[in-house]
C-alpha cells in the first residue's frame, strides 16, 4: 500500500512529495528512506505522540504544503478525524464550525458542503469508554474541476471512527490483545481492533442510527486517526470483501460479523435539494 511522504530538499530548500510503498522490510536502504517522514523535526529524535501522531500540529500542516490536486480531500479528512473524538453530535458540529478559529490556521472541513447526518457514541469496555462514530453526507457539489461528484442524484458519505483516547482504548494494544484472530471471513486481524469494531457494530445505535443512514449512500469513505484508522481498515475490508471472503465458509461467527456491519447500498438515485 502506498503512503504519501514528504521530503525536505536541503539543496533547493523546498518540500517535495512522493508516494512510497509501506513495507515491513528491515533493509537499511528502506529504513533510510523513512527517515524523512518525521519532518519538520528531521534532525531530532522522532516521537510518535508529539510528531507524526499529532493531527493538527504536524500531519495537517504537512498536507498544507502539498498542492490540492495532489492531496485531494485528505486535509478535510484529517479535520474530520480530529473532530471525530467529540462525544456528541453537537460537539462535532461545533468542532467543525470553529475549526478555522482554533488558532492553528487550518481550514478544516467545508461545512457548506458536508453536514453531520448520523451520530452514535458507543460505550466500550468496563470503564464505559466513549467510541464516537459519525456519518457525514455531502449536501452540495464543490466548485472544483477535479470533483467527481457532479451528479445531484449521487449521494456521497463519510463515516469516521475515533482513535484511542482512554486507558480502555489503549488496552486494545496490550500484550493479551496483540495477537490475531478471524473477522468477517478474514484471518490475521488484530484482536484488539477486531473486538472494538465487533462491539461497535453490535450496538443498537449502529443498527438503528448508523446503518439506516449508510443505506441512503451510494459511496462511503471511511476516515479515522490512530485506532480509528485501524478500525477503518477492518471496516472497509468487511464492507467491501466480506461476502467474497465468506464464500463457502461455514462459520456462523464470521457471518455474524458481516451481517452486523453490512448495510444495503442505495440502488436508486436520491434527489437532493440545494
Amino acid at each position: 500500500m502506498s503512503t504519501l511522504a514528504l521530503v525536505w530538499n536541503v539543496d533547493s530548500q523546498v518540500v517535495e512529495y512522493l508516494f512510497m510503498e509501506c513495507t515491513d522490510d528491515d533493509d537499511d536502504e528502506i529504513v533510510d528512506e523513512y527517515d524523512f517522514q518525521w519532518w519538520p523535526h528531521h534532525s531530532q529524535t522522532a516521537n510518535m505522540v508529539n510528531h507524526i501522531h499529532s493531527l493538527e500540529w504536524h500531519y495537517e500542516r504537512r498536507l498544507q504544503q502539498i498542492p490540492k490536486h495532489v492531496r485531494g480531500p485528505s486535509l478535510e479528512y484529517a479535520a474530520i478525524a480530529n473532530c471525530g473524538y467529540e462525544t456528541s453530535a453537537q460537539e462535532v458540529i461545533d468542532c467543525h464550525a470553529n475549526y478555522v478559529t482554533r488558532g492553528n490556521g487550518l481550514p478544516g472541513m467545508d461545512t457548506s458542503v458536508w453536514k453531520v447526518a448520523a451520530f452514535m457514541n458507543h460505550q466500550y469496555g468496563n470503564n464505559g469508554d466513549n467510541d464516537p462514530v459519525v456519518v457525514y453526507e455531502k449536501t452540495q457539489d464543490e466548485n472544483d474541476d477535479n470533483d467527481v461528484d457532479n451528479n445531484n442524484n449521487f449521494k456521497t458519505c463519510i463515516i469516521s471512527f475515533a482513535g484511542s483516547e482512554s486507558i480502555g482504548d489503549w488496552g486494545d494494544f496490550l500484550p493479551w490483545n496483540s495477537g490475531t484472530t478471524g473477522y468477517c471471513g478474514r484471518h490475521g486481524v488484530h484482536i484488539g481492533v477486531r473486538n472494538e469494531l465487533w462491539s461497535i457494530t453490535h450496538d443498537d445505535q449502529w443498527t438503528n442510527v448508523i446503518k439506516p443512514q449508510l443505506e441512503t449512500c451510494h459511496e462511503v469513505t471511511c476516515v479515522g486517526h490512530s485506532l480509528g484508522g485501524a478500525l477503518c481498515n477492518v471496516f472497509t475490508m468487511c464492507a467491501n470483501q466480506g461476502e467474497e471472503n465468506l464464500d463457502e465458509l461455514d462459520d456462523a461467527g464470521m457471518w455474524d460479523d458481516f451481517e452486523a456491519l453490512a448495510w444495503t447500498k442505495a440502488k436508486s438515485p436520491l434527489v437532493r435539494g440545494r
